[in-house]
């Protein structure tokens, strides 16, 4: 059976289903806005090769005359990621062609699109969890000894370590209008939380609710509001590890078994903290297929027309300094 893209569809039908995938996907990239954005072009390979120059220690040591200093070599650290390839798809019956096929693709493409959003969006968000750089509430050892909830001692010592691994702020992200191009935001550290955690944020001391900024010039979509140097942006994406803490006792947080707590994980981030990477001109793969030609003998009466998306894509973290999983409870609505 031959296999049919949008490129053999008339170029209006096609822009249209390209459109309709857009605007579905962009609102669910919340773990992506951040991210570097390095596209692979394609025929060259499935690695992708990220790169940092490392810096030079001070050079403190006073300089003797008439003597050339030993100088420094440049250095670099390279993070090797591997391009996977991602998709789904559903079929049309040939009477849903003949009647209505049009309102039928373009819901199943809309849907596609949230879907395709959602996928990469939590693929991104699993890349993100799977640093080193952890920091559990009360300070504990491991996340089945978690029995304390969202704090701001904890917020402002994760704030501390980043500025002490000379962490920059971020100062531009992905704007969700195009997905591509970038837009400005004002200079700050960035925490991906669950909405469950919303009450518990706005419930620490010195936190200003979004809705009290003197501007709302540059608000972040999701933004609930900012601690210090942190802007917290809101999220259902986030992972919760359910029943994963310590005994629910007299905590008062939230538990999905009434015996231990549920572990929520809260991002906080720097700039160039993490990475993705598409395959160009592949990251948005629409596959609409029909076979007219009766050569299939699984369909001889081409009843059916399949149609679904792919992409490749991988993601990295590029600097596990600047980029902290926070595991905490969440304190339970009474």
């Amino acid at each position: 059976m031959s296999m049919n893209t949008t490129s053999g569809l008339p170029s209006g039908v096609e822009k249209f289903y390209v459109r309709t995938l857009l605007e579905r996907a962009l609102p669910l990239l919340t773990h992506r806005r951040w991210a570097q954005h390095k596209p692979m072009k394609p025929n060259s390979g499935k690695d992708i090769e990220f790169t940092r120059y490392n810096g030079f220690a001070p050079a403190t040591t006073p300089l003797q005359e008439g003597v050339t200093p030993e100088g420094k070599a440049l250095s670099k650290s390279k993070i090797v990621a591997t391009l996977k390839q991602y998709g789904d798809w559903t079929s049309f019956s040939d009477v849903i062609q003949l009647t209505d096929v049009d309102p039928v693709i373009t819901e199943a493409m809309e849907i596609f699109g949230e879907q395709k959003g959602e996928t990469l969006d939590i693929l991104m968000r699993n890349v993100m969890l799977s640093g080193t750089n952890v920091y559990r509430a009360g300070k504990v050892a491991t996340k089945d000894a978690i029995v304390s909830g969202l704090a701001a001692k904890d917020v402002e010592s994760m704030i501390r370590t980043l500025k002490r691994a000379h962490a920059r702020r971020i100062t531009r992200m992905v704007n969700p209008s195009t997905g591509v191009s970038t837009m400005p935001v004002r200079p700050c550290y960035i925490a991906l939380t669950h909405t469950d955690a919303s009450t518990d944020w706005h419930n620490l001391d010195g936190f200003i609710p979004v809705e009290k900024y003197a501007s709302q010039s540059g608000v972040i979509e999701g933004e609930i509001g900012s601690y210090k140097d942190l802007r917290v942006v809101e999220t259902t994406q986030a992972r919760v590890d359910l029943a994963a803490g310590g005994a629910i006792g007299t905590t008062g947080l939230l538990s999905s078994d009434a015996t231990k707590i549920d572990v929520y994980n809260t991002i906080i981030l720097a700039a160039e903290a993490y990475g993705e990477s598409p395959l160009d001109k592949g990251t948005m793969g629409i596959v609409v297929k029909q076979d007219k030609s009766n050569s299939n003998t699984s369909d001889p009466l081409s009843q059916r027309t399949t149609t679904g998306w792919k992409v490749m894509w991988t993601g990295e973290i590029l600097n596990d300094d600047h980029l902290i999983r926070y595991e905490h409870g969440v304190k339970a609505l009474v």
